[in-house]
């Protein structure tokens, strides 16, 4: 009992690393409910999971504010081109929603992989920011790039969170635990765990230059 209770056991490691997750997933949530603040949080929430599986991540909560008030501004202003792009895509979405021919059909699919794509974009974007000072343009830019070159590994943590989406608002009630603990953590740590390496890679790059 004494070595299952010792916090340095696998086993209080894991517990520890799981309660950071399903915290760090709360905060993200709670910091993107006036819906405008999302980017931000969404950046806190990369670097927050990238010191996780670094291993150097001791003060999640004072980390995750700090880099959200350092991100504030440009994670705002990159969320507001985002939301103005989902927009369009929900609009043409409804234009489509009552066209029963295999015409519509085939748009509704070819929204489908758009929605992935942008996700990916937004995904990488924000990921981006959270490690690298650069324009809003060029980080975009940068996300973008980042997506395409990596997009299988992408792709993976982009069906992850759409499924959690899917089944979250398919059933509200049973699946409101589990958006809580990990709707935006889960596809966000698969994202950080894929991409860490090239992360890793480029900010080597960066102090060398």
């Amino acid at each position: 009992m004494k070595r299952f209770l010792d916090p340095e056991s696998p086993i209080m490691s894991f517990f520890g690393l799981v309660f950071d997750f399903v915290w760090l997933n709360i905060l993200t949530l709670v910091c993107s409910i006036p819906v405008i603040t999302a980017g931000a949080s969404f950046t806190a929430m990369y670097s927050g999971l990238v010191r996780m599986i670094r291993g150097n991540d001791t003060r999640l909560t004072k980390h995750f504010f700090t880099d959200f008030k350092a991100n504030f501004r440009q994670g705002t202003g990159i969320w507001a081109i985002m939301l103005a792009v989902l927009a369009v895509w929900y609009f043409d979405l409804r234009v489509v929603s009552g066209m029963k021919t295999d015409t519509g059909e085939l748009i509704r699919v070819l929204l489908i992989v758009m929605l992935t794509l942008i996700i990916g974009i937004i995904s990488c974007t924000f990921l981006m920011l959270s490690h690298f000072e650069n324009t809003v343009t060029g980080t975009l830019r940068n996300g973008a790039t980042l997506m395409l070159a990596r997009f299988p590994l992408v792709l993976i943590s982009v069906i992850a969170g759409l499924f959690v989406a899917y089944f979250t608002l398919r059933f509200p009630v049973k699946m409101a635990f589990v958006f809580i603990c990990c709707g935006f953590s889960l596809p966000g740590y698969l994202l950080a765990a894929f991409l860490n390496n090239t992360l890793e890679k480029l900010e080597g790059k960066q102090e060398s230059a």
